[in-house]
Order: structure tokens, then sequence, then C-alpha cells
């Protein structure tokens, strides 16, 4: 019996890709023993193309490398280079133990090292068909004074390709929200018996999906949630573009990405092409009234809509608010527009709307994709606005709501106030004192940074004398047990 020289725990799972898991094991060489990733596949899913590509592109730097294949009577077994992490564990939570927080690239490195992989990929004749922030992987440097270095992996739906760079295919694989609109459109309306022609284009257009998602810090370019993501792309709305495009322009990159997005594969660049625009010095952002980024961006509808979102959340009062916003996105905008201070729509509905549905539009804003922990100018975030609205007798509905939809209660202004701060200087209803229980409860610091609202709360005059003492009491509890 052949010595088998991959060696794996079950127990050590690092997750899955294609047909099969991944393990953290070892790959026993000549007396050499090397950490690797264990890709083990049942035999009868084995992807002859994945393997192909592995073997003809494991020389580059910029994909993953394949050291070693082995079966048994049931398992195809592939000994991978073993990486740190995947572009998406960039963007957990905080408190998450899969969250990468090691040496990475600048935004723009990482974007070059993606586009040279591409290239070469493409060079070989492959389409890669699955890209995805899920299939991006970091390696760590074994020494300080090197480079991390970005990878592409996991090939299990890549194909080979003609001279011309396309291939008929017999249907649309990939992942959800990472599709390029010629295969959306396939997607939503199939045609029976119609052979699908596939080209290395649609990989650039999903490229330039990750690039987007980048430099958004984890958010998709097209907005949230399958079927806007899907929408947007077909409608030609990178919503999200406008909070980038300073940075983009920075790094020389706000053209290159807009001909990556081009909706038309024939008018969309090559990965090669934009490997050597990036190497270009003639990329730097001139205005162009053909592209369609910035035809996105200088929409006056478009713009006319999003002012219009804001002033409902302001003014509308009425029970049907929610489906007169829905009518509005929908038509195409960016939920997280800003105006002129800096605030959004959820911003200005918890400083400004009266209604009695007020935590139902915040849970439906959010819902839609709007960023609860935004802030606007001088750093205030929603809960800020919300603790200024002294006339809304939902105020502590609308609050809860705020805190189980994830709002960061202990965020401070420039000033270095929090939402407590705001409390004691504006509040003289009866549900003072339960509003600012409620922020104990959910962790506030009544003192943060040195800064006492307890000397706001005393001058509060709107406040009867009994109700003050009565909040002042409670504050001095929390501030001693968070001593």
């Amino acid at each position: 019996m052949v010595e088998m020289k991959i060696e794996f725990s079950q127990d050590d799972k690092l997750g899955s890709g294609g047909y099969g898991l991944v393990f953290r094991g070892k790959f026993k060489n000549d007396g050499d023993c090397l950490a690797v990733a264990v890709k083990r596949v049942l035999l009868d899913k084995v992807n002859a193309n994945e393997e192909k590509a592995l073997r003809e592109l494991q020389t580059h730097p910029n994909i993953v490398q394949l050291f070693h294949c082995e079966s048994d009577m049931i398992f195809r077994y592939y000994a991978m280079e073993l990486c740190d992490a995947s572009l998406d564990q960039l963007y957990l939570k905080t408190d998450d133990p899969k969250k990468y927080n090691g040496p990475r690239p600048s935004n723009i490195e990482v974007f070059r090292q993606l586009a040279v992989g591409l290239a070469y990929i493409h060079s070989k004749k492959f389409i890669h068909r699955d890209i995805k922030p899920g299939n991006v992987l970091i390696k760590r440097p074994p020494r300080q004074d090197e480079e991390t270095i970005i990878k592409w992996a996991d090939f299990g739906l890549s194909k080979d390709v003609n001279e011309r760079g396309t291939r008929t295919l017999s249907g649309i694989r990939g992942t959800d929200t990472w599709f390029a609109p010629e295969f959306l459109e396939l997607i939503t309306n199939p045609l029976d018996g119609v052979q699908i022609r596939c080209t290395v284009k649609s990989d650039v257009f999903v490229l330039g999906l990750v690039v987007g998602y980048l430099f958004l810090n984890g958010k998709h370019l097209y907005g949230n949630g399958e079927i806007e993501i899907h929408d947007n792309i077909k409608e030609k709305r990178p919503i999200k573009i406008g909070d980038i495009k300073d940075e983009l322009c920075d790094c020389n990159a706000y053209n290159i990405l807009s001909r990556m997005l081009e909706d038309d594969p024939s008018k969309r660049i090559t990965s090669q092409q934009v490997v050597d625009q990036l190497n270009s010095r003639e990329t730097e952002y001139v205005y162009d009234p053909t592209n369609h980024l910035d035809h996105f961006l200088l929409d006056p509808n478009r713009i006319a809509r999003e002012e219009e979102l804001r002033r409902l959340c302001a003014l509308d009062n009425s029970s049907d608010l929610t489906v007169k916003l829905e009518q509005l996105i929908k038509d195409g905008i960016d939920v997280n527009a800003k105006n002129g201070f800096g605030k959004n729509a959820l911003h200005i509905l918890c400083e400004n709307n009266l209604s009695s549905g007020l935590s139902d539009t915040i849970k439906f804003l959010i819902q839609r994709g709007i960023d609860v922990n935004a802030k606007g100018n001088h750093e205030l975030n929603a809960l800020h606005y919300l603790c200024r609205n002294k006339t809304n007798t939902s105020f502590i509905g609308a609050m809860q709501t705020l805190i189980k939809q994830g709002i960061e209660i202990n965020t401070t202004n420039k000033y270095g106030e929090n939402a407590l701060h705001f409390l004691c200087g504006n509040y003289s209803t009866s549900n003072s004192k339960e509003a600012i229980r409620i922020l104990i409860q959910n962790g506030i610091r009544v003192i943060p940074n040195g800064n006492d609202p307890r000397s706001i709360l005393r001058k509060n005059n709107q406040l009867r004398n009994r109700d003050k003492k009565e909040i002042l009491k409670l504050l001095d509890r929390a501030a001693l047990a968070q001593r």
C-alpha cells in the first residue's frame, strides 16, 4: 500500500471550497514536513478543471500553490499553500475570532496584485468564474521586511478558453452577488436551449466588484442584499461609488475601475490592460462626460430623489411613510447619501420625525442598507440625533430599536459627548429617566474621557426638581459602578 504524504486532523477544519472541505494539515516530502491546507473532495466530485488550472498556474506568486495530489478509495486530497486569511476576514466584527488583524498591503497594492494574478490566469487561457472576497487569500511573509502577498484561490469553477478568451457554458455558476451583468441577465431571463458564451472580461467586471468591496471596507459597491445588488448591476447603478471616488482618484484608480465596470463586455478593458494602466501615470482623474460612474454620480434625477428621501424622513409623519421611501429606493438611490451637513436619512429621521411609527421606519431604513453607525458633521450618530428629538412620543421605542440594530452606544462626538450628554441637556419629559436607565443598562459610559453629563443635567431647567434628583441618583450609582 502506498504511503500517504498528506496528513490532517478532521478537527482542524479551515473551511470549505468547491465540493470539498479544507483542513489544516501537513505534507511530507523527502524528509521535509510542510504546513499546508488540505482540500478533501469525494472522488465522484473531483473537478478535473480545477486540478488542471492549479497545475498550470502554480508558479505565479499571486496564485495559491498546489504541492501534491493523492487519493484513497473515497477521497481525492490536495496539499495546498497555507495562507493566513481570506479578504472577507478583514471586515468581520472586532470580537470575531476569525477576524484578520495582521499585516496587509495598501488597497491599491491589493488591487495591483489581484490584477496581475488575474492577467496571468487569463494569459494561460483560463477563466476563474468564481471571483469573490472569500476566494482572495492573504499570505503573511516569513520575515517582517518582506511583503504580504495576495493570492487567488478556489478554481473549482474555472474553465479553459479559446484564443479569443471565450467559452461556451452549459449553465451559470458562481456566487450570489458576484456576477457580471451579462451573467445576471441570463440568470433572470433564462432561455431554453440557448448556449451561454462566457468571456474572461466577466472576470474583470467581478474583480471591479471586489476592488469596490476593498475600498468600501467590506461593503458591496452596488448595494445591500442580493435583490438590490442584482437590480443595481442590471440598471448600472453603483450606488456607493461616491463614497470612494476621492480615494480612488488619489491613487489614480477611478478611471480604471470605471472601465472595468462597463456594462458591455466589448467596451470593458482586459485584465492585462488593468495591469498596464495601474502601472501607468496616465490614469490621473480628468472629468470625462462619457464616464458612466461620473454619469451616475452627477445624475440630477438621482440627486433629487436622494433629497426627497431626506425631506420625507424629516417632515412626513404619515403611516405610509415606508411605502413612499420604498418607491424612492426602488427607483435607484443611495440610501446613505448625505446632505451638506453630513446627515443621512436616518440622522434626519431621528432628529426630526414625529411619527408614532418612528421605530418601524428606523428598522426599514437599516434593512434597506443604511449605515446605522454613520456619523454626520461633528461626529454625531443617529442616537445623538434621536436624543435631540425631544418632542417624539415614540422616543423610547426608537432608542431600543437603534440599540437592537447594533448602533454603537458609546460613540462620542467631537466634543467627547455621548448620547447621555444629549439626553441630560435636552429632555424635559417624564420618559427621560427611563431613557437614561435603558442607556445605562446597555453599557453606556456615564463619564466618557472625564466628560461628566451630570453637570449638564444640573443646568437643565426644563426638568422638574424631583425628576432631576432621581436621575442624578441613577447616574451617581452607574458612575460608581463603572469605576
